[in-house]
């Protein structure tokens, strides 16, 4: 958890809170692919593991907004600050 929660304050971001801007993306069962998943903490990260059991995991960027909630923010609101 820890290594994933680094970072500064990359374009106005809080200081550690990368975690929660972080992409996540499963693979379950049956080639169904969930991507721009975003966690609070490791808890909430833990929680969803055990309940959707995927069978693939990535790791992907650390955005300007929580990947979930990329729905809901404009196309210039959303953008990639780290690999």
């Amino acid at each position: 958890y820890r290594w994933l929660s680094y970072g500064g304050a990359a374009q106005g971001a809080q200081a550690g809170d990368g975690f929660s801007r972080r992409e996540f993306s499963f693979t379950l069962a049956n080639d169904i692919y969930i991507r721009y998943l975003s966690y609070q903490d490791a808890d909430e990260w833990k929680a969803d593991m055990v309940s959707k059991l995927p069978h693939k995991m990535d790791l992907g960027a650390v955005y300007t907004a929580q990947p979930k909630q990329k729905a809901f923010i404009s196309k210039d609101g959303f953008k990639e600050v780290e690999r």
